[in-house]
Parts: structure tokens; C-alpha cells; sequence
């Protein structure tokens, strides 16, 4: 929440030289100015949340915390044992019983 800052800096002192010097009669070099620092703001503030995200991917990473599909090639650790095991009577492979709603 801290890095909302420098981009809030940026897009309010944009607005500011519009306000205060893009009237009808403003030179172009402040509406460009105005503009250029209202943008930067926004795209720096779009790079803070992908960097943010970023940091908590690899804080769970860190912790061992595993999320998304497994890597190509991989197994996912958490279904390794259904795999091998021989198909049931149903024809799962999971040795969980099919529910009597789900019977044909």
C-alpha cells in the first residue's frame, strides 16, 4: 500500500498543470507536460501491481506453497498416488466409490 505514492504524485501534479495552465489558451508544452505526467503515473502504477504480485508468488513459492498447473512433462504431487494405482471395478483410478447419484 506504501508504493501507491509515487504514482498518485504523479497523476495529481498532471491534473494540477492541466487545471492550472491547459486552459483554452495553454501552451502546448503544458498540456504535454500534463499529460505525459499523468501517464507515467498510471503506467508506474500498473508496473507496482505486477511487481506486487510478482513478490507473492515468490514469498509462497518461498514457503513451499504450490500454485497453478504442474510444469509441462511434471507430475502433480498431489494426485501421483491415483495414477498408479490399478482402476477400480467403476473404473476409477482413485479407489473412491462413484456416489449412487452418479451411477448410470
Amino acid at each position: 500500500m506504501r508504493w501507491i505514492g509515487p504514482p498518485a504524485t504523479l497523476v495529481v501534479a498532471g491534473v494540477l498543470v492541466l487545471l492550472l495552465l491547459g486552459g483554452d489558451d495553454a501552451q502546448l508544452t503544458a498540456r504535454t507536460a500534463g499529460i505525459a505526467l499523468i501517464g507515467t503515473g498510471m503506467v508506474l502504477a500498473a508496473l507496482l501491481a505486477f511487481y506486487a504480485v510478482g513478490l507473492s508468488e515468490d514469498r509462497a513459492r518461498a514457503r513451499g506453497e504450490e500454485s497453478g498447473p504442474p510444469a509441462p512433462g511434471g507430475r502433480d504431487p498431489h494426485h501421483a498416488a491415483a495414477a498408479d494405482e490399478p482402476p477400480t471395478a467403476d473404473g476409477h483410478a482413485s479407489g473412491v466409490p462413484t456416489p449412487p447419484h452418479a451411477r448410470p
